[in-house]
């Protein structure tokens, strides 16, 4: 008749094979019947929630999806299947994320003549496919003012990573803007081998690992499901303005869109991490800091 179904038996031996039955037909149960009833509470909350949402279609951004297929191309041939900040920069930027601007520099020279381009103050990063945190590897410098800094930092950066990977797994460091203060948020993405790709979302930088708030979504999200999905963290009451000015959830939201298109167009991204995403004041928008990318190995695995 269309009725959900769930099964409490009170009982260890004598209900085991009762218990048995109801596994292999998919059909969940409870030792206790409080349980089950919980259970049934939530799916009723859920199911009334999804019928007062409002009617929005998924919204498709103008995108280069053959701006990343290269990419992904590249770090295939490789033999590789982790983009490091680099790589992850640029397919975020063809997804029209909101990214820093920031270059690879092979050499010193490269490096202060990036800096003179950008202009001062600006960042310093270990580029290496080989060093995930970046931080603890002493590969992340700020703040740096002039090309005196910036060549020390540089040639310090180089010798402690070739030190730890090799200097063939180190490709330079990466030269980039330093961004102005804002709300650090967490955006990211996990594909679930059930559910498909699930996004994710929350305050970010040192609270990501500190907090654990975190909001779950399916992909693809609707418009109104990107707002729900900030409503429900810790982080919405930061960006509303607590002690301070509103902030550009409007720009969030359309980058957990833009997010969202990015992964459910290209199914073999298993991970993605932005954190953090650097929200400013309302109508001023947001800047993506740091990314990182993990793909599928070709047989469904990271």
């Amino acid at each position: 008749h269309a009725k959900p179904v769930i099964a409490s038996f009170m009982g260890i031996v004598d209900v085991s094979a009762g218990v048995e039955i109801l596994e292999k037909a998919g059909i969940p149960h409870y030792t206790f019947p409080e349980g089950a009833v919980r259970a049934l509470a939530k799916m009723y909350s859920y199911r009334k929630s999804w019928l007062g949402r409002p009617r929005t279609e998924v919204k498709h951004y103008d995108v280069d999806q053959a701006a990343v297929r290269k990419i992904f191309a590249r770090v295939r041939a490789d033999g590789r299947s982790y983009l490091p900040e680099l790589e992850a920069m640029e397919v975020l930027g063809a997804y029209g994320l909101p990214v820093l601007q920031s270059r690879l520099a092979k050499t010193e020279a490269e490096a202060v003549a990036t800096a003179n381009e950008f202009g001062y103050p600006v960042v310093l990063k270990i580029a290496s496919p080989a060093i995930v945190h970046k931080l603890d590897a002493g590969g992340v410098v700020i703040n740096i003012q002039n090309a005196d800094e910036l060549t020390r930092a540089y040639r310090k950066m180089i010798d402690t990573a070739t030190t730890l990977v090799g200097r063939d797994k180190v490709w330079g460091a990466e030269v980039q803007q330093m961004a102005s203060k804002g709300v650090e948020v967490f955006l990211g993405a996990k594909r679930d081998p059930k559910f498909g790709p699930v996004l994710l979302f929350g305050l970010g930088g040192t609270f990501v690992e500190v907090l654990r708030d975190v909001a779950f979504r399916l992909a693809p999200i609707r418009e109104w499901s990107t707002r729900a999905i900030i409503e429900q963290s810790k982080a919405y009451k930061i960006l509303q303005g607590y002690r301070g000015s509103p902030c550009d959830i409007d720009k969030v939201s359309e980058c957990l869109g833009r997010l969202s298109q990015l992964v459910v167009d290209f199914p073999e991204i298993t991970e993605l991490d932005i954190n953090p995403l650097i929200v400013y004041p309302a109508g001023m928008g947001a800047r993506a800091l740091d990314g990182r990318i993990v793909l599928s190995d070709g047989q469904g695995k990271s």
